[in-house]
């Protein structure tokens, strides 16, 4: 479903590269999501996963794991390092 509406936007050209919440971009929502088709596809599309986030020092990356682990989500944080530790 997430995907197929990613695809939806595709043609009409969005900024993949907009602050959103806590100062990530689209990218750092996807590796947070766990989402890593739409992370392929944003790369692909050209968003930028070295923009840092404006609340926490991270790149794109980093927020798969570093923001649970700061926010103290424990389980997403088992759900993470069992996915991929990044």
């Amino acid at each position: 479903m997430r995907r197929r509406k990613s695809f939806a936007l595709a043609p009409k050209q969005p900024d993949l590269n907009f602050r959103a919440y806590q100062g990530g971009n689209a990218t750092s929502l996807a590796y947070f999501g766990g989402a890593h088709a739409i992370v392929d596809m944003l790369a692909a599309a050209g968003a930028d996963p070295g923009l840092v986030m404006t609340t926490l020092p991270l790149y794109a990356t980093g927020v798969c794991i570093c923001v649970p682990v700061n926010w103290g989500f424990t389980e997403k944080v088992r759900e993470r390092l069992a996915q991929d530790p990044c």
